[in-house]
């Protein structure tokens, strides 16, 4: 079962914990038409989805959230689908796909990411000034390199695109 579907607009999620949900998507939390409004300072811990969305499937913006061991069979272990994400911890996270972490988010800050696995930590989004510690793999769709990003223990940091076009 799912945790919570949200079917009305403009919805707050604050201070709730999503935990052992399991749904084809959004197996914490799923959202239809534009999404939950705001998600904050919410924990998604060991939720799984077999399509995308482990975590949280379909947000407009999360703040200060921590997404712990969720699981997806296609993209976006934490979370999939977002607007904007701050703050917040993926750790643990699993894609057998890609985004073992998160899947498509339009802008991504001050993010800090720990032993997520699967093919790319990240696909669809560019974060900025965020933390990679113990990851298989870094993609996004810019620069990352030059996104004041910081890499250690085991991350392998991607090769800023200037010097894949030489």
């Amino acid at each position: 079962f799912r945790c919570l579907t949200v079917k009305t607009d403009g919805v707050t999620l604050r201070g709730l914990t999503f935990a052992n949900g399991w749904a084809d998507y959004g197996g914490g939390v799923y959202a239809t038409g534009s999404g939950v409004a705001e998600v904050i300072d919410c924990t998604f811990t060991n939720c799984t989805a077999t399509g995308s969305g482990g975590g949280i499937d379909n947000a407009r913006e999360i703040r200060g959230c921590r997404f712990l061991g969720n699981h997806v069979g296609s993209y976006g272990g934490g979370a999939h689908y977002v607007g904007m994400i701050c703050c917040s911890l993926f750790e643990g996270n699993v894609a057998n796909t890609a985004g073992s972490a998160l899947n498509n988010c339009s802008k991504l800050l001050s993010c800090t990411f720990v032993s997520n696995s699967g093919d790319e930590t990240i696909t669809g989004s560019d974060p900025q000034y965020s933390v990679f510690v113990d990851n298989p793999a870094v993609s996004g769709t810019g620069n990352l390199a030059t996104n004041m990003d910081f890499f250690v223990a085991g991350t392998r940091r991607p090769t800023p695109a200037a010097a894949m076009e030489n």
